[in-house]
């Protein structure tokens, strides 16, 4: 936002560039792909090479990061393949939105160098080669984008201090003592209604209201026969059977970061140490999780995982 791409564009064209973007709200990886896609190319980025601001890392290594990021995964990470090694919260970066980015530019090799240089000496320090591209070996595959040496290395400006306050502490509806397979469910009861306050809506209601409303719940009504025969319907579907206990219990681990579900996934997790899951075969099943889910799915099951004391 700083600085305008003029002076860039006019030196790509002086150094024969043969395809540019500006990395806007697609981010690196999805303007990558979109170009990689077009000319039928395989695009090698080293991550370790790409100019990042310092401050952005810092947001990166606390779970802070744009809204965006995550829908941009969604898009291309389905053709962008990272390293076996790579560390998934710090390749999030080439999701991250930009409002104004800078360019994107594909250069000649021999000339890549000397274009860096000029920029440079221009006093523009965030300017670098991040990768060359290929000839792909499978032209049919949807995998256009390799990401290399997947670690941030090359930070710009301070690295910001980000200090997040604790989480709120949320007690878990679970109860201590011997784990039973029918007792798995976080939807085994309905919203209740005390004392004229809606829990829902948090507000009170007048006395007649609630005098009504606490008449109604006493009795007997078609919702409550529903709202019961789900809760048997869940404690049936957790239940050990064709699947035994175990492998259901990581399933509904996996299920619980895949929905998000907060309750869900504490009291699954409580309930896979009690039974005496270890820690490793839990990671696993959130694994599956997270890559389907992408960086929001790992920095959710890390946040729980870290308030259950796993």
């Amino acid at each position: 936002m700083a600085a305008l791409n003029r002076e860039a564009a006019a030196l790509m064209v002086r150094h024969g560039a043969h395809a540019c973007t500006d990395v806007t709200g697609f981010g690196l990886a999805g303007h990558l792909v979109a170009m990689a896609r077009g000319s039928g190319v395989l695009a090698e980025v080293d991550l370790s090479a790409t100019p990042v601001f310092a401050a952005a890392a810092e947001g990166l290594a606390h779970g802070v990061y744009g809204g965006g990021v995550d829908r941009n995964q969604a898009y291309a990470m389905a053709r962008v393949l990272l390293d076996d090694d790579a560390d998934p919260a710090q390749a999030a970066i080439l999701y991250d939105p930009q409002t104004s980015g800078g360019l994107l530019v594909a250069l000649p090799p021999e000339a890549a160098a000397c274009f860096v240089d000029d920029l440079q000496g221009r006093g523009n320090e965030a300017v670098a080669i991040i990768g060359r591209i290929l000839e792909n070996p499978e032209p049919e595959s949807d995998m256009v984008v390799r990401v290399i040496n997947a670690r941030l290395q090359r930070l710009i400006g301070r690295r910001a201090v980000i200090s997040p306050g604790a989480p709120a502490s949320r007690e878990s509806t679970t109860e201590t003592g011997p784990v039973s397979f029918d007792t798995f469910s976080c939807c085994d009861h309905p919203p209740e209604v005390h004392e004229g306050i809606d829990q829902n809506q948090n507000h009170s209601q007048p006395a007649a209201e609630t005098a009504a409303v606490n008449e109604d719940t006493s009795m007997d009504t078609p919702q409550q026969d529903a709202l019961a025969l789900f809760g048997d319907f869940m404690k049936a579907a957790n239940a050990p059977g064709r699947i035994d206990g175990r492998q259901k219990k990581l399933m509904a681990i996996a299920l619980s970061i895949a929905h998000h579900c907060r309750p869900c996934l504490k009291i699954h997790l409580k309930s896979a140490m009690q039974l005496g899951i270890p820690a490793e075969e839990i990671d696993e099943a959130a694994q599956l999780a997270i890559a389907f889910g992408g960086c929001t799915a790992m920095m959710f099951y890390k946040e729980v995982r870290q308030e259950a004391g796993l």
